[in-house]
């Protein structure tokens, strides 16, 4: 997460420091007007396919069929055994092919989630379980085909705040991890009177000031990377298949280099970097080090329902601010972006989840989904017991409208598993090459445009049809005969597909896709 100080109140104080960058920063970048999309939410994603869908089970094993799925999830909060259990219900069979798990190492025992990014130490005990749980975790994520990225926090360490104590039960004072840190191992910024960051337009300030009392690591010391080292060859001897970087625009792109050094190339690295108009640092400078997550695509996808421009959303790039395709990361929203940022999230209902569904649909780098929990407070925590452990997740039974406290499980939803399907059948064959941790790159078939207008875009993937209708009111989409297996049509909202001959009606935000070619 990264450092802000903008947004929240002033009695967020944990919180601040975790924000995953300056609102104004990101605003400059991905802005998007408020608006309300009206939309009937009687029937949850993928109502009437759930059966047909769900049925279909298959744990990806081959080490080809495993090279052609690259949708993550981010299951934020989520304990370890829990995360287990889904990988053999759900995810194994859905297709997903890693899993982002919150921070592994011992966290401040507060009851609030940014504690997950409040290290104490880097033992592998957190209040969403033990290291033999992660070991077992992993173990049985692997057995059905998941892949696990794990959390890391390396840019500081926990603020001196009560009860100074870790859930595992290390203490600590500030600039003082007893066996870990001392004084001498953090930056201890000049750059400003009281060395806290103030601006994000000052390179050295962002990279060495403490953001909101969050002591700032000196990354580049020998001392601290070879901590660091430790830490991750720790979690590599647990099975984990690579790592998130927090908060990676906080520490240099070098640094961060320096202490991936240790982690074998072909595990899979994605950092948090996030660019702010005329900010001195540029996602492209962590290239090197492995993908980056792409948050400006929340941003365009956003703005593709809100103008009606999905055609746009399949042509885009560069000039809207996107990375390159081979480092790409999309996402729609994340733990960060759902409490301070104005894009859209669970709470915005059907247009939500119709944006990430849309985003499968995309070339744009390897998507993460999301699964997190329903909330009414910013630092609310995930159900917890009195001792901060993180109680096993009740899922919503409705993804539009889920309760305070139930968790979000795509995983398990007709529609994204239809999705996640679609996507590894529609791609062509072919890899790009690996780089530096960016694991597997497959390539969609190209998307040929066979029907649009405003709010609405339809076409081909390796023929397979995909439909999807933002526009306000139903459409009609001529078929050309053979066009492609009319018989495996799926309705991922409406719940029925509507042909006639070969003219196909689409209700207003809903989506249609093919799951077979022509034969």
């Amino acid at each position: 997460m990264q450092l802000t100080s903008t947004r929240a109140p002033r009695s967020s104080w944990l919180s601040l420091a975790f924000i995953v960058t300056s609102v104004v920063a990101v605003g400059a970048i991905i802005a998007s007007l408020i608006i309300s999309f009206a939309h009937s939410e009687q029937t949850p994603p993928g109502g009437l396919v759930r059966q047909s869908v769900a049925a279909r089970q298959h744990t990806t094993t081959t080490p080809r069929e495993r090279a052609f799925r690259d949708v993550g999830l981010q299951m934020f909060q989520w304990p370890w055994n829990a995360i287990a259990e889904e990988c053999r219900s759900s995810l194994g069979t859905m297709g997903i092919r890693r899993v982002l798990i919150s921070p592994p190492h011992e966290n401040l025992n507060i009851p609030t989630w940014t504690s997950s990014y409040a290290p104490i130490s880097y033992r592998l005990d957190s209040k969403l379980g033990t290291r033999d749980e992660l070991r077992r975790m992993v173990e049985t994520c692997h057995a059905h085909g998941v892949d696990i990225i794990a959390d890391a926090v390396m840019n500081h360490m926990a603020p001196a705040i009560p009860p100074f104590r870790g859930i595992a039960g290390s203490t600590f004072h500030r600039y003082s991890y007893p066996g870990i840190y001392s004084s001498a191992d953090f930056h201890h910024c000049h750059l400003t009177p009281d060395g806290v960051l103030h601006t994000y337009f000052d390179r050295g300030q962002v990279q060495q000031c403490d953001a909101l009392g969050l002591p700032d690591l000196d990354t580049g010391s020998p001392h601290v990377q070879k901590v660091l080292h430790a830490y991750l060859r720790d979690l590599l001897s647990v099975g984990v298949d690579g790592f998130r970087i927090d908060a990676a625009k906080h520490i240099s792109a070098a640094d961060v280099a320096g202490i991936l050094s240790v982690v074998p190339a072909d595990k899979f690295v994605v950092q948090e970097v996030i660019i702010g108009l005329h900010e001195p640092i540029h996602p492209q400078e962590y290239f090197q080090n492995g993908r980056v997550f792409d948050f400006a695509f929340a941003g365009v996808v956003k703005d593709a329902l809100q103008y009606g421009d999905l055609f746009g959303l399949f042509s885009t790039g560069a000039e809207r601010g996107l990375l390159p395709l081979s480092q790409a990361v999309p996402i729609v929203t994340n733990h960060d972006f759902e409490r301070d940022v104005n894009l859209l999230t669970y709470r915005d209902g059907w247009v939500y989840h119709f944006a990430t569904l849309l985003m499968l649909a995309t070339q744009h780098g390897s998507p993460f989904l999301y699964s997190g929990y329903a909330f009414d407070s910013r630092d609310q925590p995930a159900p917890s017991t009195p001792a901060g452990l993180v109680d096993t997740p009740h899922c919503t039974p409705h993804l539009l409208r889920p309760r305070v406290g139930q968790f979000l499980c795509v995983q398990r939803d007709a529609a994204y598993r239809t999705m996640v399907e679609w996507r590894y059948r529609a791609m062509n064959g072919t890899l790009q090459p690996r780089q530096n941790h960016t694991s597997d790159i497959p390539v969609l078939a190209p998307a040929r445009i066979v029907w649009f207008q405003p709010g609405v875009v339809a076409l081909m993937r390796n023929g397979l049809l995909f439909v999807a209708n933002w526009s306000g009111h139903p459409v009609k989409i001529p078929l050309a005969p053979g066009q492609t297996d009319s018989t495996s049509l799926i309705s991922l909202h409406a719940g029925r597909v509507e042909l006639d001959h070969t003219l196909l009606t689409v209700p207003q935000g809903d989506i249609v896709v093919s799951m077979r070619a022509a034969h």
